[in-house]
């Protein structure tokens, strides 16, 4: 699928989105992964905490990011940063 299809497709389910916003910056942004969106459609947001760390605003981008990934996100106090957290490599055992 061409980017000229996939943006056709997906356009106007990011413009109800945005416009649909209640504060001034009207933005919206999803998660693609190939050609499936794979994550809600989030707009801007103005609150003042997320997950227990106080930030102005989360931008749509990142609020799509926190949508798809969900709690394997943290924040790393040290850097102040969002970061996934490393993957455990655990195997299953046959019973």
């Amino acid at each position: 699928m061409s980017s000229n299809k996939l943006f056709n497709k997906f356009y106007p389910m990011f413009c109800q989105e945005a416009l649909s916003s209640n504060i001034s910056s009207k933005l919206a942004a999803g998660v693609l992964k190939g050609k499936k969106l794979v994550s809600k459609v989030c707009c801007n947001t103005s609150r003042n905490f997320c997950r227990g760390v106080e930030c102005g605003s989360l931008h749509a981008e990142a609020n799509a990011l926190l949508s798809y990934f969900g709690k394997s996100l943290q924040f790393n106090v040290v850097t102040g940063r969002w970061c996934l957290k490393p993957r455990t490599n655990k195997k299953c055992e046959k019973t």
